[in-house]
């Protein structure tokens, strides 16, 4: 296990109980030892890059909204485009 993963564990409210065999639990009480829990690890990772790659394209929506928004409203469409 990494540091990155026991991060990732952390940030996630999961404690890691023993690193080998891994075994890791949550506040729940949901336990997971070995290659499950290496699966929970992996299902953070993935909603966690999800999260950012979600973020960064709202971030280029709203860039290329106003974008919009300015190039309309120098042609005098206001908010009617």
């Amino acid at each position: 296990m990494t540091e990155d993963d026991l991060e990732l564990l952390t940030d996630n409210d999961w404690e890691v109980e023993c690193e080998s065999p891994l075994e890791i639990r949550d506040p729940d009480g949901n336990f997971a030892t070995g290659l499950a829990a290496h699966y929970v690890i992996d299902a953070l990772r993935e909603e966690k890059y999800v999260d950012e790659v979600e973020e960064e394209i709202l971030d280029t929506l709203r860039g290329l909204k106003a974008r919009v928004d300015s190039i309309a409203a120098r042609l005098g469409m206001g908010n009617d485009w």
